[in-house]
């Protein structure tokens, strides 16, 4: 259980990120939603996910550790509730919420890409 979780408990088996990454390889796409656990989580995956796009859901108590470990390993953090919105800082995430962490170079690209397409209004 996550230091944070405040709710109902029960005990679940826990298996690392790494063990499936090193059976299938690294994914495309990762949900995390695990109820406070997710410092927990992160901190325990080795690997390092060239070109994952995670989505996670914060709380309060979780929100500046899971920004920085973002952060430290160069992704870029956009708000999903609401507007679409980029997150420079963990102090602009709300108390709870959902995020996707992209990796720098390829949020960059994605930018880059809508910039070219041809608009549909034109």
């Amino acid at each position: 259980m996550g230091t944070h979780y405040r709710g109902h408990c029960e005990k679940v088996v826990v298996r690392s990120l790494n063990r499936p990454i090193a059976a299938f390889g690294q994914p495309n796409f990762v949900k995390v939603d695990i109820e406070g656990f997710e410092e927990e989580v992160l901190g325990g995956l080795t690997t390092d996910l060239l070109n994952c796009v995670f989505l996670i859901e914060v709380r309060t108590e979780t929100k500046s550790g899971v920004f920085e470990y973002f952060a430290d390993h160069e992704y870029e953090c956009f708000c999903i509730d609401g507007p679409d919105r980029k997150i420079a800082c963990a102090d602009e995430i709300p108390g709870f919420a959902h995020f996707v962490f992209q990796k720098t170079d390829c949020a960059q690209g994605t930018q880059e890409a809508k910039a070219r397409a041809p608009r549909a209004d034109v």
